[in-house]
């Protein structure tokens, strides 16, 4: 009996196994069916992407093949354009000098023709000279004896007013120097009892120099010249005196002033002039 029960338990185990057996057998086949499912899954969706990718990248070389084509298309457009503007202009610059040249030659050959037509007839009037002055030779050696009496007298009367004319000359060079010491006396004096003088130099800058009640700078020199470009402010105004001259008075009204102003530049050097600035001593009220 004893045994029976054993027997019933043992085969009662055995089954007990089996079944857990299947059921972990039926378990591991269902977690493969998920398995498979799974990979199918993500194989369906890899493709899908992939095709996505692939069509994605096809539309981008597509793309880009057009772009390219445009660019290459826009490209050519320029050369194109490039090359004809430099065909218009080699043609315009060929005819421009064709022109000038034909013109030139024409101007020549005017020229030419003017100059042969005035030699002819410088040589035709000669040649009649030469043939009135043949028959008239004759004429004149006879008397060539008589006149070289005359022309001796002649001769010596002309030396005599060339002498009488280099003394003349040379009293005239000695009143005119004279004239010039006394008119440059008078202006001294003049200067002396009417203006006051300021003397300056002023270098070529871009900032003035005040000399008495002005404002003053050099601009520019021409050494070569002797010419300057001088600008002056005066009662907040400003005027440029362009291209003045050496020793050239340089007038400008200053308000108040009876008299105007006046600067004159006496030496020109590279990069200053020297000078001197002449204001009247005497002061008036501005007018209203």
């Amino acid at each position: 009996m004893q045994e029976t029960t054993q027997n019933t338990e043992v085969r009662n185990g055995s089954k007990g196994w089996k079944i857990a057996g299947g059921i972990a057998v039926a378990a591991l086949i269902g977690f493969n069916v998920h398995l498979m499912n799974k990979v199918g899954d993500i194989e369906t969706s890899t493709q899908s992407e992939r095709a996505a990718m692939t069509a994605e990248v096809s539309d981008l070389e597509a793309s880009l093949s057009a772009q390219s084509g445009a660019h290459q298309r826009e490209i050519s457009a320029l050369q194109q354009s490039v090359e004809k503007t430099k065909a218009e202009a080699a043609n315009r610059a060929r005819s421009e000098a064709r022109r000038g040249a034909d013109q030139l030659s024409k101007l020549i050959a005017q020229k030419e023709r003017e100059q042969q037509d005035m030699f002819l007839t410088e040589i035709g009037s000669v040649r009649g000279e030469a043939d009135t002055n043949r028959k008239g030779i004759e004429d004149v050696s006879t008397r060539v004896v008589g006149v070289q009496g005359e022309l001796d007298q002649t001769r010596q009367s002309l030396n005599e007013t060339a002498d009488l004319l280099v003394s003349t000359q040379t009293d005239v060079d000695a009143i005119s120097g004279r004239v010039g010491t006394h008119e440059a006396a008078i202006e001294r004096l003049k200067m002396q009892g009417q203006r006051d003088v300021t003397q300056f130099q002023l270098p070529v800058a871009k900032e003035r120099t005040k000399i008495e009640s002005v404002h003053m700078r050099v601009k520019d020199i021409d050494f070569k010249k002797n010419r300057y470009t001088l600008e002056v402010m005066a009662d907040d105004k400003v005027v440029t005196h362009k291209d003045r001259l050496l020793n050239q008075p340089v007038e400008f009204y200053v308000t108040g002033a009876a008299q105007p102003y006046e600067v004159v530049v006496t030496e020109i050097e590279r990069n200053q002039v020297t000078g001197y600035l002449a204001t009247p001593k005497f002061k008036q009220f501005a007018r209203n």
